[in-house]
């Protein structure tokens, strides 16, 4: 008797031992600014009706939250797509924390298979359509097992949301686990005197899973990364180092544990797709369980490759300080002064003829011409003779304006920079303008479709944008010009054809493709490609000092957009955390800088190899090439060869006028005096 007293007493003092304990679910405020939606499974009684299954855990969090916005669903179990029906009424405010509570196991005793394809559906489902939950609490029979959970219920590669286990025999405790642990249990974490926060919940969490334990994570490119010399400091051209913009991959698999795999290797927890073209059809390939994670605008540009100039050469040369129109008004200004002042003649002689009249009109319209170039004389002003009324206007005008402003000060004052220095080529600023312009235009960039290798921009950007702007028929006109007029350099997705062909630019060699079309390097020539081979061919040919390499003022209206794709689970906050903090430190900047130092040097290592340390320190010091043309060259034979052979000219015409006025026998007394002191 004795016995069962004690045994009752002691039954009764646990039974007061767990009464007294404060349910979790009843500290106030736990859930503060959170929208919680239940989520629970009809049970169906006898005769038809139905019964509603209230979460246990309903009325006390709504009790202890009066200010939170709770909701509950109630689906049928066997019958998966009504959970999409309801789908569509679940709150969703960006402001406010969105958490999810789970219950489809009606019967604890009893775990059919439609019950663990449920579960597996609602984390699909938040997967599709809601992408701001922060945590799922989800109703587990045995949280503490250590059975690898993903294996039952739901897969870490289509876990929601931060998954919290519970029980309500057990509502003192939660359950935190490891979702890429084998073999290891649910922590338990005791939710009793109140001190429990859901930042202490989620501190447990990212603990537990942010070792992925060298999970696989599959990277989809197109390249083999090899990520181990992504902390170089020093460039090797003569080694395969990685493509830098992938290093980000690298510092994210060793902050998280995982294993980085390319093709079908294993069961991968995660997916990266870091360079994917945002296409039309694209578009619709992407499924709903990936997300853009991030966005680069790619736009197509195209530069000059143009002969290195040179200074002007002969009589134009001296030309060159004013432009056409100038020169012609100058003239002109010449020819009306001297018509003037014949017409202001008083009188002429009657005995005066045409001819005469010629050749007073020739005399006065040289002595203005050299009033204009400051040659002025005596006899310069007898054209002026009984003409005083407009003597002194034209004079005044025609020295100041004409001789002192333009030609003394505008002309003499150019006239040495024209003959020094050297002016760019004029080229058409624009796209519109190059297309209608002599000027051919290359491309290197490949696009493979239907495995054949086409060029991205003649066989893709180009049609894209006809079929866009179809109601437009000057500017589709323009892309069927700029179609037929582009040039793509076949075969150089291959690393030793397109090192062949850089090599003809370099040394000026005219370049022939599979298709018979050439291109005469040695001349003025455009290259359009995206903004990143532009770039780098320009570097290089800039280093290279043979070529004027001159960017066009304004892009292309062609661009590509291509995004980063990522899996849409409870992995990718913590990812973009480490993205985030990747872009404020400066490493990515700092890998995207090695990675336009690396290509340019790389791809001349490949063109010849022989003068690559040349090059190398130049671009690590970001130092400029010699300049090619000083102002301190002298003046060449070809500059002034057209002023001597006119003077030439001059001098064989004085001397036949001189032998016609002496006579040829005095010609010949003349030779003869001359041959004796030779």
């Amino acid at each position: 008797m004795t016995r069962i007293l004690r045994n009752v007493l002691l039954t009764a003092a646990y039974l007061l031992n767990i009464s007294s304990k404060i349910s979790p679910w009843e500290t106030p405020d736990l859930f503060e600014n959170c929208d919680i939606t239940f989520i629970t499974k009809k049970s169906i009684i006898r005769g038809g009706s139905s019964t509603e299954n209230v979460s246990p855990f309903f009325t006390q969090i709504r009790k202890s939250n009066p200010y939170s916005a709770l909701s509950q669903f109630e689906v049928n179990g066997t019958s998966q797509d009504s959970l999409l029906r309801h789908w569509s009424t679940l709150p969703g405010h960006s402001k406010r924390i969105s958490i999810i509570f789970v219950d489809l196991c009606s019967d604890p005793l009893k775990q059919a298979i439609h019950d663990i394809t449920s579960y597996s559906y609602v984390h699909e489902l938040v997967l599709k359509y809601l992408s701001h939950v922060s945590f799922i609490f989800q109703h587990h029979d045995s949280p503490w097992n250590t059975i690898n959970f993903d294996k039952h219920y739901v897969h870490a590669r289509t876990l929601a949301a931060p998954l919290i286990l519970v029980n309500e025999k057990f509502r003192d405790q939660v359950y935190i686990p490891c979702i890429t642990c084998d073999s290891i249990a649910p922590v338990s974490i005791q939710m009793t005197g109140g001190t429990i926060s859901m930042s202490n919940i989620a501190t447990v969490w990212l603990t537990l899973n942010r070792n992925l334990h060298q999970k696989p994570v599959k990277v989809i490119a197109s390249l083999p990364l090899n990520l181990d010399k992504c902390e170089i400091t020093m460039l090797n051209v003569k080694l395969d180092l990685p493509p830098f913009k992938y290093c980000t991959m690298k510092s994210l698999s060793q902050a998280f544990n995982f294993t980085i795999v390319q093709g079908n290797t294993g069961a991968p927890i995660y997916y990266f797709v870091p360079s994917y073209i945002l296409t039309s059809e694209a578009v619709a390939s992407i499924t709903q369980a990936l997300v853009i994670y991030k966005v680069r605008y790619n736009v197509v540009q195209f530069v000059y490759f143009a002969p290195l100039p040179t200074a002007f050469e002969g009589l134009i040369s001296f030309l060159s300080p004013f432009g056409p129109v100038v020169w012609i008004t100058l003239v002109l200004s010449c020819v009306a002064i001297t018509l003037i002042i014949g017409c202001a003649e008083d009188s002429v002689a009657e005995n005066q003829g045409t001819r005469k009249v010629d050749n007073y009109l020739i005399q006065d319209f040289l002595n203005v011409s050299g009033i204009l170039l400051g040659q002025v004389n005596g006899d310069s002003f007898k054209m002026f003779h009984n003409r005083k009324r407009i003597a002194v206007p034209i004079l005044i005008v025609w020295f100041f304006s004409a001789h002192f402003i333009i030609m003394n000060n505008l002309y003499m004052g150019l006239i040495f920079a024209c003959l020094s220095s050297i002016s760019s080529p004029i080229l058409p600023p624009t796209w519109y303008s190059l297309v209608d312009s002599e000027i051919p235009i290359i491309t290197t960039v490949p696009y493979a479709a239907s495995r054949l290798i086409q060029s991205a921009l003649k066989n893709r950007l180009i049609p894209q944008y006809i079929n866009l702007f179809q109601d437009n028929p000057t500017l589709v006109d323009k892309f069927h010009k700029l179609y037929k007029k582009v040039i793509y350099l076949t075969g150089s997705h291959k690393v030793e054809i397109l090192v062949r062909y850089l090599n003809s630019i370099k040394i000026s060699k005219r370049i022939s493709t599979s298709k018979n079309e050439s291109l005469e390097t040695s001349k003025t020539f455009a290259l359009m490609d995206d903004a990143e081979h532009v770039k780098t061919y320009s570097k290089l040919f800039q280093w290279y000092g043979n070529h004027l390499i001159l960017q066009a003022k304004a892009d292309t209206p062609f661009a590509e957009i291509y995004c980063g794709l990522a899996s849409k689970n409870f992995l990718l906050p913590l990812f973009q955390q480490r993205f985030g903090e990747l872009l404020s430190f400066g490493l990515e900047d700092r890998w995207n800088k090695l990675e336009n130092t690396y290509i340019p040097i790389k791809l001349h290592y490949r063109v010849d190899n022989g003068t690559d340390k040349k090059y190398f320190f130049r671009a690590m010091s970001n130092t400029r090439g010699p300049a090619t043309v000083h102002e301190s060259d002298p003046i060449s034979l070809k500059l002034v060869k057209e002023i001597f052979a006119l003077c030439g000219i001059i001098h064989l015409i004085s001397f036949l006028v001189f032998v016609k006025e002496i006579g040829f026998e005095n010609m010949k007394h003349y030779i003869s005096r001359i041959s004796r002191f030779v």
